[in-house]
Parts: structure tokens; sequence; C-alpha cells
């Protein structure tokens, strides 16, 4: 599940995208990924071997946000670059 790639310009929309490949785990309200590593504490301090593919979706959710964390931080540098050249620009025209 964490095999995946790096964010995509959206060239309709123009702007970047998580990749589509994120498959993102469904946790009910009773049971979410909190739920899940405490269970697999309890279960490991009894002794018990857990297994199955729920134990690849801990982690993906925090993944997941933090690519679209990274897409902002590179739009808004992208954006400051734009700034400062642009009042780097001004300011050559007003000397």
């Amino acid at each position: 599940m964490r095999d995946v790639e790096k964010p995509l310009w959206h060239v309709g929309k123009e702007e970047w995208t998580v990749h589509s490949g994120w498959i993102l785990p469904e946790w009910s309200e009773i049971f979410d990924e909190k739920g899940l590593i405490k269970f697999l504490e309890i279960a490991n301090g009894e002794g018990i071997e857990v297994r199955g593919s729920a134990l690849q979706a801990i982690g993906v959710d925090t993944e997941f946000e933090k690519e679209w964390e990274e897409i902002a931080e590179y739009e808004e540098r992208i954006e400051m670059e734009k700034l400062a050249k642009e009042v780097e620009g001004v300011s050559l025209e007003q000397n």
C-alpha cells in the first residue's frame, strides 16, 4: 500500500494532486487505526500472533496526509518564488 508514486500535476485543473494509486483504509467508527494498534498491543502481550492485510493499513492515512502537506508546501514555495521575482522586477524598474 505504501508503494505509491509521487504527486501528479493535474493538467485540467492546473494543480498538484496526490497520485491516484492510493488505497486508503476504510476504518469504522468503532474500530479505527488506533483501535487496531491497541488490539495488536493486547494480542502481543498475550503472545498471540496477528496476521492479515489490515496490518498494512497502519500508517497509510498519515502517509497520505504527508503527501498533501508536501504538495501544499511545494505550491507555497513556488508562489513565494514568483512573488520574489515580481518584487525584484519592480525594484529593478524603479532604479
